[in-house]
C-alpha cells in the first residue's frame, strides 16, 4: 500500500522541458530588458577586430 514509486519517465521529461521552456523564457527577458534599456546614443565598445563590428567613426579615420 504505502510503496514510494519513483515518478514516471513521462513525468520527469516533462518537467526537464518546462524548465528549459523557463530557462529559454528568463535569458530572453532579461536579454530584452538589458537592449531596450541601454542609451540609444551610448557607444558600445567590442573587443572584435571583425570589419563589421567598427563603427563609422573609426571607419573614417
Amino acid at each position: 500500500m504505502g510503496k514510494n514509486h519513483p515518478p514516471s519517465r513521462n513525468s520527469l521529461e516533462n518537467e526537464v522541458i518546462v524548465a528549459v521552456i523557463a530557462l529559454y523564457l528568463l535569458l530572453a527577458i532579461v536579454m530584452s530588458v538589458v537592449h531596450y534599456t541601454q542609451p540609444s546614443e551610448q557607444e558600445t565598445t567590442t573587443s572584435s577586430t571583425s570589419p563589421s563590428h567598427t563603427t563609422q567613426k573609426s571607419k573614417a579615420r
